[in-house]
C-alpha cells in the first residue's frame, strides 16, 4: 500500500506542476524539436516508418506515429504521458533537435572546484646585470622597451567576461638578497606595451611609461621578506582595498609588469616569477 500511495505521488506532484505553470506540450514539440527518435534504432520516427515505445504499466503505451515535424505533439503526449509510463529498464523517448544548442563554456578535461583557491605562476629572466634599482625602476626580462614581455597567466579564466579576485601575491627571484627588496606588482586586463626597459624609469609620481593604465585592475606592494640558497621570497597585499578584480578585456589571460620601489642589487640573469593567490569561479 505504501508503496502505491508514494508512487501516486511521484506521479501527482509533475502533473499539478505542469498544469500550474500552463504547461504547453505542443508549443515544447513545435517551438523547440523538430522530431521524435526511435531509441532503439536511432531513426527518425516517420508515419512511414512509426516507432513503438513499449509502457511498463498502465495505459497509454504502443506505437507512435509521425508525419512532419511538430505534429501530433499533443497525441504524443496524452499517449505517452498522461495515460502511461515510460519508467523502465531500457524505455525512454528521444528528440532531434531542430535548432544548434547555443554557446556555451568547454570543460572538457579537469574542472577546478567553484571558488578554488589557486596560486598558478608566470616567470621572466631579467637581463644579465647587477646594476642596482632605483625606486620607480622597472624589473623586466630585456633593456630594451619594445622587447619587453608583460608575465602572464593564459585562461586564468574560464572564459571570455569571466573575472577573477586576487588576494594576494607572492613574488620570488631565484638568487639574491632581502636587502632593499621591494617592488610593485600591477595586474592588468590586456597586454601592456611599455616604453621603458628594464632598469630605466618607468613611474614617475604615478605616471606610468605604459599605455594600458585604463586597462590596470590594480597593485600590489610586495616585500621579500626570506632569502635561502635558492634565492629570495616575499608577499604582497593589494595596495587599494582587499583584494584586485581581474577581468580580461578579450580572451582569457592577465598580464603583470614589475617596479622596483627600493635600491635592489638584483643578481645577474635572475628568474623574476609571481604567484597571484586567486579565487577562480
Amino acid at each position: 500500500m505504501k508503496i502505491r500511495f508514494f508512487a501516486a505521488l511521484l506521479w501527482l506532484i509533475p502533473s499539478l506542476a505542469l498544469a500550474r505553470q500552463n504547461y504547453n506540450p505542443n508549443d515544447f514539440f513545435q517551438n523547440t524539436y523538430s522530431a521524435l527518435i526511435d531509441p532503439s534504432t536511432g531513426t527518425v520516427c516517420t508515419a512511414s516508418t512509426p516507432c513503438s515505445i513499449l509502457s511498463t504499466g498502465g495505459g497509454g503505451g504502443g506505437t507512435v506515429n509521425q508525419g512532419t515535424a511538430g505534429t501530433s505533439a499533443q497525441a504524443w503526449y496524452n499517449q505517452l504521458v498522461q495515460g502511461g509510463s515510460l519508467v523502465g529498464s531500457g524505455n525512454g523517448l528521444y528528440v532531434q533537435q531542430s535548432t544548434a544548442l547555443p554557446a556555451g563554456t568547454n570543460a572538457i578535461g579537469t574542472v577546478t572546484t567553484p571558488d578554488a583557491l589557486q596560486s598558478p605562476s608566470a616567470s621572466f629572466t631579467r637581463p644579465a646585470n647587477t646594476t642596482a634599482y632605483v625606486a620607480g625602476y622597472l624589473v623586466a626580462n630585456s633593456t630594451t622597451a619594445g622587447s619587453v614581455v608583460a608575465p602572464s597567466w593564459a585562461n586564468l579564466v574560464r572564459a571570455a567576461g569571466d573575472c577573477v579576485r586576487i588576494e594576494r601575491i607572492r613574488m620570488t627571484a631565484s638568487s639574491g638578497s632581502i636587502t632593499n627588496g621591494t617592488f610593485r606588482v600591477y595586474i592588468f586586463n590586456s597586454a601592456p606595451t611599455v616604453t621603458s626597459g628594464d632598469g630605466a624609469a618607468f613611474d614617475a609620481s604615478g605616471v606610468l611609461n605604459t599605455n594600458a593604465v585604463d586597462n590596470m585592475a590594480g597593485n600590489f606592494n610586495v616585500t621579500f621578506g626570506y632569502s635561502g640558497s635558492d634565492g629570495a621570497v616575499g608577499w604582497g597585499v593589494p595596495a587599494n582595498g582587499t583584494g584586485v578584480t581581474a577581468c580580461p578585456t578579450s580572451g582569457t589571460a592577465i598580464y603583470a609588469l614589475v617596479e622596483a620601489t627600493g635600491a635592489w642589487t638584483p643578481p645577474s640573469a635572475s628568474v623574476i616569477t609571481l604567484y597571484p593567490e586567486l579565487y577562480k569561479p
